[in-house]
């Protein structure tokens, strides 16, 4: 069965992991998933779908299925506070999912 971990974070280091595993971010941040899959098919389209609590989604990326995948979120002017999730999906099954929080 395919899965995924997932840590957020601010920053990346050479490795495409996060330098320092977070939850909780600032209105201005950045904000990186680094997502490890187990079981997944090599080459296989990775989804990363960011929502907001409101139900709003905020941005679906895609990208082939690799040893560790980054997908990040990035904003001119401030997130709006709250909570989020970001949801991984492979061939129509979820892999894993991840929620955190935005706060001034």
């Amino acid at each position: 069965e395919p899965k995924a971990t997932i840590e957020l974070g601010r920053a990346l280091g050479a490795d495409t992991r996060v330098l320092a595993a977070l939850d909780t971010f600032k209105l201005r941040d950045t904000i990186y998933a680094s997502v490890t899959t187990e079981h997944a098919a090599p080459g296989a389209q990775l989804i990363a779908t960011w929502t907001h609590e409101s139900g709003a989604t905020v941005k679906v990326d895609t990208g082939a299925v690799a040893a560790i995948n980054e997908f990040h979120i990035s904003k001119k002017s401030a997130w709006p506070a709250g909570s989020y999730t970001v949801t991984l999906t492979s061939n129509g099954k979820t892999l894993g999912s991840r929620s955190f929080t935005v706060r001034k």
